[in-house]
């Protein structure tokens, strides 16, 4: 064994997440055969228990099953980026028992390292990190060449950076990751077919190529070829775990593309987010409140309602998305519904200005048109009153002989909303 392997192994943390004992006794055991003390060493059969050890703790070495009961153990790699972007000093090995799953890994290329089939030996692990290590600490010339790029890269040196990313595609049988990076280069300079063309050839040399699918995707989707979009956004969630990311394209492109019946099936993706941030939150229910509109106008009411439940407690019943939805409710006549998205306001929400406008909207399907006509004074007279509830007591005393009130009331509102002027100033009582 070579002396720098124990060298780069030393003072490293080192996480082992499987759901066979068998398989993490093995793992273990191989490591400490290579020096490795076993203090250093953390192993674990569930994958939520792996997460909080990876946040806290940040371990330069992760050994993970593939899959781990519903989850992947591909999802740890975003996890590990984050506190470590150098490549030569962290380590993420898969473990399966499928050989196609293997594939996948191997298209993963840059993020993973490599994987083990089992049944697996000490002696096949001990080997596999040996020649992990060899490669991070004596990188080849494809390596070296790929670093030097993304240096040039990084420096904004774009057109030296894409001299040596060519010349790395000449030094390795498999250079996709070379050609991942060419495209992006295309892709920020806007020449999308060239972007498009070095993606497709990187997925032709490595299928599912985990980069290369994932750049072609955005691209297609940021010049609006939804189509092919979506069938490349179909590819990534039936062989990758969809990140946070991926997901924000993925529901933008289902209101795009009409598929609202999909948007359930990445909100189940979205449900197994260790993290969900504002971001990814505010994405999934805004598109959840568009797919559940659009429902609506299709007489689907049931799918409306749930989409439309599901993202109101995404966005923890926000008042704002609870007026969208009991909006949207009202406009098709969906009268019981809306008055049960009402009831969703909190005790401290009741009585402020969303929620009077919204029981006024919900009163007027209800009441007789005198005392519609009172509630909407009242709220009117508190400053509270939007250009809506305006127009409904304006039409409302249209057919009264209250001319005297309509007035005051017309030239309350155009001192209010004078850029609605021209709408309000219809209803004045011809003189």
């Amino acid at each position: 064994m070579a002396l720098n392997t124990q060298e780069y192994l030393a003072n490293k943390k080192i996480l082992i997440l499987d759901k066979s004992s068998t398989s993490r006794h093995l793992l273990e055991l191989a490591l400490m055969r290579l020096g490795v003390d076993k203090g250093s060493i953390t192993s674990l059969k569930n994958f939520h228990h792996a997460v909080e050890f990876v946040r806290i703790n940040k371990p330069e070495i992760i050994f993970t099953d593939f899959q781990i009961h519903d989850r992947f153990g591909l999802d740890l790699v975003s996890f590990q980026s984050e506190y470590c972007q150098d490549e030569t000093k962290k380590i993420f090995v898969v473990v399966t028992e499928n050989a196609t799953d293997s594939a996948v890994v191997d298209a993963a290329d840059e993020d993973v390292d490599g994987y083990i089939l089992k049944p697996f030996t000490t002696e096949a692990i001990s080997e596999k990190l040996i020649r992990i290590i060899e490669s991070k600490t004596t990188p080849n010339h494809y390596k070296t060449m790929l670093s030097k790029a993304r240096g040039l890269q990084q420096a904004g040196k774009t057109e030296d950076a894409i001299i040596h990313f060519e010349m790395a595609i000449n030094l390795a049988a498999k250079p996709s990751l070379a050609l991942y990076y060419l495209g992006e280069i295309y892709r920020l300079k806007r020449d999308y077919g060239k972007a498009i063309s070095h993606f497709k050839q990187g997925q032709k040399i490595i299928p599912l190529h985990f980069r290369c699918l994932v750049a072609e995707f955005i691209t297609q989707f940021e010049i609006e070829e939804y189509v092919s979009a979506y069938k490349l956004l179909e590819k990534i969630s039936a062989h990758y775990p969809l990140s946070p990311k991926i997901l924000k394209y993925a529901f933008a492109l289902c209101i795009k593309s009409f598929r609202f019946s999909d948007v359930e099936k990445y909100y189940m993706h979205y449900l197994q987010l260790e993290r969900k941030t504002e971001d990814i939150k505010t994405s999934v229910s805004t598109t959840l409140l568009e797919a559940g509109v659009s429902l609506l106008r299709n007489k689907k009411y049931d799918d409306a309602l749930d989409y439309f439940l599901k993202g109101s407690v995404i966005i923890d019943k926000n008042s704002v998305y609870l007026h969208k939805v009991v909006d949207a409710l009202l406009e098709h006549q969906v009268q019981k519904q809306a008055e049960t998205f009402v009831s969703m306001f909190g005790p401290e929400e009741i009585g402020d200005k969303l929620y009077r406008q919204l029981l006024f909207k919900i009163k007027t399907h209800k009441m007789p048109y005198d005392s519609v006509i009172e509630m909407g004074k009242g709220i009117i007279n508190e400053g509270i009153a939007s250009p809506e509830i305006y127009a409904t007591v304006f039409n409302l005393l249209k057919n009264t002989p209250h001319e005297a009130l309509l007035k005051t009331l017309v030239t309350k509102a155009i001192q209010q909303f004078p850029n609605k002027k021209s709408q309000f100033i219809s209803y004045m009582p011809e003189q």
